[in-house]
């Protein structure tokens, strides 16, 4: 008899990952010296992808891009081919493959993306060079493999948190009842007082719960995450060091991290990554990779940026500052770029077009550089097809189809995704106004029936977070 795969059993809980995305790995290419393609006509494949929803999401917002996924869990392959068919994406295909048999059979090749997102460290060793094997071979020259670890040394708290777990929920057959005794365990550790081991192992789970509560969508039976993270047999960590062996045995090697941190505008990308990590102690890593045969820069190449865009989502915040989605406020000094970038918000502007001459574009690039690697702006080689409110305001077909979901479901909240594939967590009342927001009605009229106030504030946010795009067919 064939035993049933884990993830047919137990459903994992998929969502879209922005650093994953076309636009996001295209920017960073460019960055560090790749010739990578445009989002809106790329081809991305995912190995691993479950229901496809991290596919699904973006594709509703590129439709001239061609995405392919494949995935061992039949039944989640299944789910995702329904749901992009409800939804209208018409440039999904999900396939049921092994990623073994995949390498096996030649794979795929000419992928201008490789996504291998939560697979890595979570199946067997012997499996991880096939996974790395697929990933080279579907790599067009340019192209951009995205990859994602648990991380050493941060992880090794993680790990003493993961012998617990599986300890408590020894004997334990059910899932949910296997989860929740695992949890209960890091909620009593994370109320533990004392010092020493018992105290950092404390903050851990504390920090590990609040993970969790993040991952976990609001409807969801039970953290299924934790079960196929800390409770799953194969999860496994890596340092920076031996990922780069890895990648060179598979005739791969290391571009940079994803996000870029906090401090790396003054380091060199690769060789301050392990040190980078060792200081943060944080317990996962993503990375970009390329072949091992493509030219490129290994420094950042800041000039590089001119030609990019800005997204610009600021909002007022008291006198001259504003505050971005995000909720860093920022105070451009007199008529500097990003003070005529705050007159364009929300929406993207052409970085060039935010200095006059040559030292103040330059001095732009390295202050857009610094501020993207802290997290406080976003720069794309492409700006996504984003507009602000209408007449008739419309969200993708995606957004709104989820929307009208959780509604029928009576759900208290639902996560959205972005045409800047970032995922919000969105309330009940707000849910009930962004189901309507198919391009065909009237604003008046929606103010009308369901309350001024109420649509004006959800249109506001929704416009400041890229959700509203040109057609109900999405943007590029």
């Amino acid at each position: 008899m064939t035993t049933p795969f884990t993830y047919d059993e137990v459903p994992y809980d998929t969502e879209a990952n922005p650093e994953a995305h076309p636009r996001s790995m295209a920017t960073l290419g460019r960055l560090f010296g790749l010739g990578t393609a445009v989002p809106s006509s790329a081809r991305v494949l995912e190995i691993g992808c479950g229901d496809g929803e991290h596919m699904i999401a973006a594709a509703s917002y590129l439709p001239g891009a061609r995405f392919v996924g494949f995935d061992l869990a039949a039944d989640a392959v299944a789910r995702g081919v329904l749901a992009a068919r409800e939804v209208g994406v018409d440039n999904v295909e999900l396939l049921h493959r092994d990623v073994c048999d995949v390498r096996a059979s030649g794979g795929f090749a000419g992928f201008d993306y490789v996504v291998a997102h939560g697979v890595y460290s979570w199946v067997p060793e012997a499996v991880r060079a096939d996974v790395l094997g697929v990933m080279r071979s579907a790599l067009a020259p340019a192209g951009i493999g995205f990859l994602s670890v648990n991380a050493s040394p941060g992880w090794e708290l993680r790990r003493a948190l993961r012998i617990l777990m599986r300890e408590a929920a020894t004997g334990i057959d059910d899932p949910a009842e296997k989860v929740r005794t695992a949890l209960a365990l890091v909620d009593d550790l994370a109320g533990a007082q004392g010092a020493g081991f018992g105290g950092v192992l404390a903050k851990a789970a504390e920090e590990y719960r609040a993970h969790v509560t993040q991952a976990t969508p609001p409807d969801a039976p039970f953290s299924r995450y934790v079960f196929h993270d800390l409770l799953a047999e194969c999860n496994d960590p890596f340092s920076v060091d031996e990922l780069e062996v890895r990648l060179a045995a598979a005739g791969l090697q290391l571009v940079c991290e994803t996000p870029l941190r906090a401090g790396r505008a003054g380091e060199s990308p690769e060789l301050g990554l392990a040190a980078a990590m060792a200081r943060s102690g944080s317990p996962f890593l993503q990375v970009l990779v390329c072949r091992d045969d493509a030219p490129r820069t290994p420094a950042p190449a800041l000039d590089a940026i001119r030609a990019m865009h800005l997204w610009a989502d600021l909002a007022p915040a008291g006198s001259g500052a504003f505050r971005t989605t995000a909720g860093a406020v920022l105070r451009p000094a007199g008529e500097d770029g990003l003070a005529r970038a705050a007159r364009s918000a929300p929406g993207f502007v052409a970085v060039s077009a935010l200095a006059d001459d040559e030292d103040s574009l330059a001095k732009l690039e390295h202050d857009l550089f610094g501020a993207t690697c802290e997290g406080l702006l976003s720069i794309a080689v492409e700006p996504a097809r984003i507009r602000g409110v209408s007449a008739s305001p419309c969200v993708a077909p995606h957004v709104r189809l989820r929307a009208k979901s959780a509604v029928q479901r009576g759900a208290k909240s639902a996560v959205l995704t972005s045409a800047l594939h970032r995922s919000f967590r969105v309330p009940l009342q707000e849910l009930m106004v962004v189901q309507e927001l198919d391009g065909q009605t009237d604003l008046t009229e929606l103010r009308t029936r369901v309350g001024g106030a109420v649509v004006d504030k959800v249109l506001d946010r929704f416009a400041r977070y890229g959700f509203l795009v040109d057609t109900a067919k999405g943007g590029a």
